[in-house]
């Protein structure tokens, strides 16, 4: 049996300064947005392990993982070489946060891709309205995610938002879950899904 492609893209790095003062004013912004554990280390490669299986190949996207326009410029198209080297093969694709829009944008820019899935992990969409008629896309966030929330607001707050409406679209609603716990792969707290980590969703998902 083929295997298939799963490529996880993560979002941008959380923010640090070696400087006291501007690491406070770093602090207190992700405590406003209800994040009290920034993650710092690189989560996308514990993801990739839990994803593992006989019949995939995974691996995650490497980018600079930077909020500018360059930064995001050049993972688009390093995800886009990505989907016309394997554009033979079965494509699902993983994207956590900022990663989540990136694909949305590739996809939503290529014609006859073969990217049949796409589940996005609290992302910041700037466009709630998505046209990918031959891609199914699962959408999980949180009410709670503040930090997602308040990117897509300064980023696109007229367009955007964390429910998509589309004709493949599945939103996936998670009760009382932040930004930092949707990253660190926390266990959810209320619920559907009461119990289980955010990649045992994920993978539910992946599989379906």
């Amino acid at each position: 049996m083929e295997k298939e492609i799963v490529i996880i893209v993560p979002g941008a790095k959380y923010i640090k300064s070696r400087a006291k003062f501007m690491q406070k004013l770093i602090l207190l912004f992700y405590r406003l947005t209800r994040i009290y554990k920034p993650v710092y280390h690189n989560y996308s490669k514990e993801w990739q392990m839990k994803f593992n299986s006989d019949n995939r190949m995974v691996f995650w996207l490497h980018w600079s993982r930077g909020i500018s326009f360059i930064s995001k410029f050049f993972a688009k198209r390093r995800l886009l070489k990505l989907i016309k080297q394997y554009q033979n093969k079965r494509i699902k694709l993983v994207g956590i946060s900022l990663g989540g829009e990136i694909i949305l944008e590739v996809l939503q820019k290529i014609k006859n891709h073969s990217v049949k899935k796409v589940i996005l992990v609290c992302s910041t969409n700037e466009n709630k309205n998505i046209k990918l008629n031959s891609t199914k896309i699962t959408n999980i966030f949180s009410e709670k995610d503040l930090f997602a929330r308040f990117a897509i607001e300064i980023l696109s707050p007229f367009h955007g938002g964390q429910k998509l409406y589309g004709k493949n679209v599945k939103n996936v609603l998670i009760p009382e879950m932040t930004h930092d716990e949707f990253c660190s792969d926390s266990k959810i707290k209320k619920g559907k899904y009461k119990g289980k980590s955010i990649t045992e969703i994920v993978n539910s998902f992946l599989v379906d």
